[in-house]
């Protein structure tokens, strides 16, 4: 029993070490998911907008999103209190040519006019290369359930 224990807490260390290691090109990769998230967080369109390609769908728990439509939906927060963080966990990034897959968690602190909430997605995003800048063209969003 002690063992298998030991093997399992080896095999998560190993794996979350592994998740932890990207190369140059891969982090800039996810930079530009942070970059994307922290115009959410500041309220930022144009940096959002900076951060994706001019067509980026967002499906967001079986709801299909365009850019307009997310902006259109934070618009109102403008107007509030509104405070975010984001802490992404990056799990895995690849990258074949001028595209990449990113897969990570995201859990957000959230405070609206003073009521404060707590948010996590387990997210997917194809980014692709424009010029010099990798660019958010999909994020898939699912919601993790709180546990009680």
């Amino acid at each position: 029993m002690r063992k298998g224990l030991l093997i399992i807490l080896f095999s998560i260390t190993s794996l979350t070490l592994k998740a932890q290691s990207f190369t140059s090109q891969q982090q800039q990769v996810n930079s530009a998911i942070s970059k994307f998230f922290d115009g959410i967080a500041e309220l930022d369109f144009d940096k959002m907008k900076g951060s994706a390609t001019n067509d980026i769908i967002i499906l967001e728990n079986g709801a299909i999103w365009t850019m307009d439509s997310l902006t259109s939906r934070l618009e109102p927060l403008k107007k509030m209190s509104y405070k975010r963080t984001n802490n992404l966990n990056f799990i895995k990034t690849e990258i074949k040519g001028n595209t990449a897959w990113v897969y990570y968690n995201n859990i957000a602190d959230i405070i609206i006019n003073e009521k404060p909430r707590n948010a996590n997605w387990l997210e997917s995003a194809v980014l692709v290369k424009e010029g010099e800048d990798w660019k958010v063209k999909l994020l898939h969003s699912t919601t993790i359930p709180k546990t009680k």
